[in-house]
């Protein structure tokens, strides 16, 4: 039963719709919580009647399997399709920044940059043989920085694929991709060059009378960009839109260093912003040869705000779309009788003027066989080179085979970019071979031979990455994912025994989200017996399940929690009717839950102190015992060990009030008896004043803080009379006192400093430094330091 979407709703037990973003053919995409990752996403929601629609879901999964073939910064990221009762969803990363609509009539400037970035998203998915076919602004989504991320590849398929996806943008599809031919990356440099056009001039080509035939047959409309832009570029994109996929340029990466050179050249077309409309156009070929007519009849821009947006093709049209693909066969038929035609007249032409002009170029010739210097068979070079042409042949051969092997194991998945440049490679020595350029060929040669070594070598660390990945996307729930690493792992290794028993275990565990889904709305309504069932079916189901294994712990803390409360009330309660016993037993199982409490070891010790027969009066005797002993220390503990058990225990109140500053005060004049040297720092003498005028002020002391008060009172003066001291050293050494100063190099000298301690160091060129701690006493004799610089470095 599928439910309306709102701000708040939750989506297959785990999503939070929070924010509707925008809406298409389809569904609608909201920006959500996905409890589980504990992160906002965007999240694709199908509309409900589309919920039952395989061919709706496998748009979902198409997307997330191409994308998920794609490891680029470029690319949006797409997380696993799910389907359950209450909706059909597709997570993917949030983008903050909006989509490509608003560089709509931008400077050129500012739109380059984007468009390099998405040429080299493309060039990424064409080497993993991926085609996007669905190019358009809405489609390129903008990160929080303003970097582009290419999204949407549900109408993509993989190069040579020639099943037809979801239709896209009918004004960014290629002829042929409209025409239902299989899938190429020329296709992609078309529909880049749709989307440069439309960034620029506002609307997309043939915008907005959609018509297959011109489409397939004339020109693109002369581009009428917003802004001035140099012919360079306005020649790109034109070049880009050819009709033919062979005229376009030969790839993604060719059209981005193109771009480049465009932005290079920006400072010089500024410089001559004020070209002329003739200038532009004998660039590009006078108005009279474009056989198309403007999109408009006058020369003003289309307000680019007002651009009717085309992003989402209604499924209800999807007919009219093959029928358009049919009709761009037709005129494409049409185009190659006509040109036929012409090659056919020519020909005739041709024949009829070289039967004419033989005859009397043969009169006025005459050749003597006998003087032609005619070979009669091959020279020694020319067996040479016919043997290694056959060589460097079968060497191609042999390579080709171990391509196409590692490519059967999945090699384009795991090895990425270093195999599509190795096939790119053997393509490209093919080419040289069938040319005949033998002399190119030898080198590329040796280096694939090495490098598919290199990859074959990699087998197993692949396979084991793959194995590794499957098991932790099993365990976090990411289930297609992990049907993909261990169907991965098989086409590398077939018959693996691990990545065997991971897909028995994917499609055991698949089932499990609802199972999970009830676990967490049973702990959410404190139905906590239920919810551990169920988080422990999911568990056996699905062994590792990190949200299941999280659930359980949570809801065994929480039943632990109860169980303790419980023994814990029945103990106190116990206790306070007197029923020691009983107190005792239910106290005992609360610090079996909870060994650490000290809420049960104050309890026990009530129940240990009643049983034994101690009274509060006892305990209050002995702290007024303390008290008047000035043992304020000894005391104190007694006052919180009373108020720990009971706080409301008057006595214990009131003589911990009492007692308190008479112990710290008497903690602070001990230690500065205990430890005289740190009276050599100013602040502590400061310290030690105001802790004597606090003693003296008490209303009554006792001979405990008298004796601190006179001990401290004759250390004092002593902390505040120099002492000398005497520093011997070689006269090479440089000597310092740390907060004294630099003394220099000498043989001795005699200085005066305050009790206290001290760093001495000495430095000399050529040996390593030496640093001494010291140590400076009230009332010592003269004391003797020694420092010199002796080990060499």
């Amino acid at each position: 039963m599928t439910i309306q979407v709102q701000p708040g709703t939750k989506l297959c037990g785990r999503f939070v719709a929070l924010e509707k973003l925008g809406a298409g053919g389809y569904g609608e995409v909201w920006r959500a919580r996905d409890e589980i990752r504990d992160a906002d996403i965007a999240l694709k929601i199908l509309y409900a009647q589309f919920v039952e629609s395989e061919a709706a879901w496998q748009v979902f999964v198409r997307e997330f399997t191409l994308t998920s073939r794609l490891n680029h910064p470029g690319v949006l990221r797409v997380f696993e399709p799910l389907r359950a009762p209450d909706a059909v969803v597709l997570p993917m990363t949030l983008a903050a920044g909006g989509d490509l609509r608003q560089m709509r009539g931008a400077s050129y400037t500012k739109i380059l940059p984007l468009l390099i970035d998405i040429a080299a998203a493309l060039e990424h998915a064409h080497a993993r043989r991926i085609v996007h076919r669905d190019l358009k602004p809405s489609n390129v989504l903008l990160d929080g920085a303003g970097r582009p991320l290419l999204a949407d590849f549900g109408a993509g398929a993989a190069e040579g694929d020639d099943t037809n996806g979801p239709p896209g943008s009918p004004f960014s599809a290629s002829p042929q991709q409209l025409a239902g031919e299989p899938a190429r990356p020329a296709d992609d440099i078309y529909g880049l060059g749709a989307l440069a056009y439309e960034l620029l001039s506002g609307y997309p080509p043939f915008y907005p009378a959609f018509d297959a035939r011109k489409i397939a047959t004339e020109p693109v409309p002369r581009l009428k960009s917003v802004k001035p832009i140099p012919p360079r570029l306005e020649l790109l994109v034109s070049w880009m839109l050819a009709k033919q996929g062979r005229e376009r340029p030969p790839s993604m990466r060719h059209v981005a260093d193109e771009m480049s050179a465009v932005l290079q050249d920006t400072l010089g077309f500024e410089d001559v912003a004020s070209v002329t409309a003739a200038e532009s156009v004998a660039v590009l070929g006078a108005p009279a040869d474009n056989p198309t007519p403007g999109v408009y009849a006058d020369d003003t821009l289309p307000v680019v705000e007002t651009v009717r947006e085309l992003d989402e093709i209604d499924p209800d049209i999807l007919p009219r779309v093959d029928e358009l693909r049919a009709q761009v066969l037709r005129e494409q038929r049409s185009s190659t009788r006509k040109r036929n035609w012409i090659i056919a007249a020519v020909l005739v032409v041709i024949t009829g003027g070289v039967s004419l002009l033989l005859p009397k170029l043969a009169s006025q010739q005459k050749v003597d066989v006998a003087t032609l210097n005619v070979p009669v068979g091959p020279t020694e070079a020319d067996v040479a080179a016919e043997k290694r042409a056959g060589e460097l042949t079968s060497k191609h051969t042999e390579l080709s085979k171990r391509v196409l092997e590692l490519d059967s194991r999945a090699a384009a998945q795991w090895a990425g970019e270093e195999f599509a440049v190795v096939r790119k490679t053997l393509d490209e020595v093919g080419g040289d071979l069938e040319r005949r350029k033998f002399e190119d060929v030898a080198a590329p040669l040796e280096v694939l031979d090495r490098k598919l070594a290199e990859l074959e070598s990699r087998t197993p660390v692949a396979l084991a990455a793959q194995l590794t990945e499957g098991k932790r996307a099993l365990g976090v729930g990411e289930f297609e994912n992990s049907r993909q690493a261990f169907d991965t792992a098989l086409k590398i290794e077939p018959g693996n025994n691990e990545a065997t028993e991971g897909l028995g275990k994917v499609a055991a565990a698949s089932g499990v989200l609802p199972t999970l889904s009830d676990a967490e709305n049973a702990e959410a309504s404190k139905d906590l017996v239920r919810a551990q069932m169920l988080f422990a079916e999911v568990l056996k189901a699905n062994p590792g399940n990190v949200a299941a294994t999280d659930g359980l712990q949570r809801v065994r803390r929480a039943m632990s929690e109860n169980e303790f409360n419980n023994e814990m009330g029945a103990g106190l309660s116990a206790l306070a009717g007197g029923r020691l016993a009983e107190a005792r037993t239910h106290l005992e199982k609360a610090r079996a839950l909870r060994p650490d409490s000290t809420e049960v070891t104050a309890a026990l010790q009530r129940v240990g102190d009643t049983s034994s027969g101690r009274s509060l009066a006892e305990i209050e005797q002995k702290a007024a015992r303390l008290v008047a002993e000035e043992r304020w220390t000894e005391a104190l503990a007694i006052f919180d060990e009373q108020l720990a058990r009971d706080p409301s225990l008057q006595f214990a109140i009131a003589g911990k009030a009492a007692v308190q500053p008479r112990a710290e005060l008497g903690s602070r004049l001990q230690a500065l008896i205990d430890r005289p040297e740190r009276l050599s720092e100013e602040n502590v003498r400061a310290e030690a004043d105001r802790l004597l005028s606090r003693a003296r002020a008490l209303p009554k002391i006792g001979p405990v803080i008298r004796s601190q008060v006179s001990r401290l009172e004759l250390l004092l003066p002593t902390f505040n009379q120099p002492v000398m001291l005497a520093l011997e050293s070689d006269n090479a050494t440089e000597v310092a006192i740390q907060r004294v100063g630099f003394l220099g190099a000498f043989d001795r000298r005699q200085v005066e400093l305050k009790p206290g301690r001290y760093t001495v160091t000495g430095k000399r060129a050529g040996f390593r430094d030496v640093r001494r701690e010291i140590t400076v006493s009230p009332g010592q004799g003269e004391q003797i330091i020694v420092v010199r610089c002796m080990e060499p470095i």
